[in-house]
Order: C-alpha cells, then structure tokens, then sequence
C-alpha cells in the first residue's frame, strides 16, 4: 500500500496536463466538511496517509512532532506523511502548509446488515454508537468527561430532528445508546462525531425480536 500511494503521489505531478488531477482530491484546509470526515477516520481507525504542500522544511519538523513517516516527493514541495489526529490538526492550522490531502482511501461506511429494516418497523431499532472523540489518560476522569461531552452534546443536538428515544449517556466512555427510526439511524452513521453504530439488544423496544 505504501509504494501505491508514492506512486500515486508522482504520478500526479509527472506532467502539467496531470496537475488538475491534484485538484480531484479535497484541499483539506479549505474544505472543512471533507477535513472533519478525515479527523473521524482517524479517531476511530488509526493514522491516515496525506500529501502535503508547502516548506520543504517541514519535514523536520513533523518528525520531531512524532510524524512515523514523513518522504519528500523529488522535483517538487510536497511532502508524504503519515499522520494521527493531532498531527493532522497542527497541519491543518500550520501557515508553512498551503494544500493538504489525503491519498489513503476512506474507511468504510454503511448500515450493519439488518438494522436498517430494524429502523423501518414501529418504534423504530435501539442502538448504541461510539463516539469519535479523542480520549485523555483514563486516570483523568474529570478530562474524559469534558472530551466525551463536547462531543456528545452536539450530536444529540443534530438528531434531535429525529427524535430519538431512549437516550442514555456515559459519563467516561465514548457511548450514546438511543431509540432511533430510519433517518435518525441515517443521520447517525453519516455523522462524523461517531465511529460506529450497532445494534442495542440489551435496551431493544419491547415486544421486537
């Protein structure tokens, strides 16, 4: 996977009638919906390759922030970087950095089998989703609650259209449960303050299998 990406990184910059292929791919600095769904992927699935445009210079200085691989692309200010969230957000604030993109795909996202025609029945499916959210050392609880609530509360905020049911919270770990019908269970997964969402069979409405 790595040489396919370095490939796919020269490739775009082999010849100017290629360059407009660079702009294919979201300018993370600019596009902050495109930039939120790359900070959920790698809250919840790890480190994220990107193409970064700007000072030569910065490699060294993202290999002193922690950076577990940093290549400069020959013939060109470009910089292949393999970055965590905070990584990621100091490259989304720096001014050395003009143009950020990621190369490595996208994790997956879609319903879990069964749970949509869940949603579609009266009373809809109970479900419990995992927070993306970046979690303090657990010995420091009052941290944790701060983090899971400034994302938590948002999220309850953009559902409440749908009216979820249900609703249980957990002070020190990244988990909502609900009650949600079909658009709120789209609304869920599509969020980027969330990981995953799977079924709650413990809180299930009654009477449902």
């Amino acid at each position: 996977m790595r040489r396919i990406l370095l490939v796919l990184a020269a490739a775009l910059l082999a010849a100017p009638s290629q360059a407009g292929e660079l702009a294919t791919l979201p300018d993370l600095k600019a596009d902050a919906g495109a930039a939120a769904a790359v900070e959920r992927d790698l809250l919840c699935h790890g480190p994220a390759t990107l193409l970064v445009k700007g000072n030569p210079m910065l490699g060294g200085d993202l290999v002193r922030r922690g950076a577990s691989r940093v290549e400069r692309l020959s013939g060109a200010p470009l910089l292949v970087v393999e970055a965590e969230s905070a990584l990621y957000a100091h490259l989304r604030a720096s001014r050395q950095v003009a143009a950020l993109h990621r190369l490595s795909p996208a994790a997956p996202r879609g319903v879990p089998d069964g749970l949509r025609a869940k949603a579609e029945r009266p009373g809809g499916v109970a479900v419990i989703a995992t927070l993306a959210v970046a979690l303090p050392a657990e010995t420091d609880e009052p941290a944790r609650r701060a983090a899971i609530a400034a994302v938590r509360g948002p999220l309850l905020a953009a559902l409440a259209p749908h009216a979820p049911g249900n609703v249980k919270t957990f002070d020190v770990s990244p988990l909502v449960a609900m009650t949600v019908d079909a658009r709120g269970l789209d609304a869920l997964i599509a969020s980027t303050a969330v990981c995953a969402v799977g079924e709650d069979a413990v809180n299930r409405p009654l009477g449902l299998p």
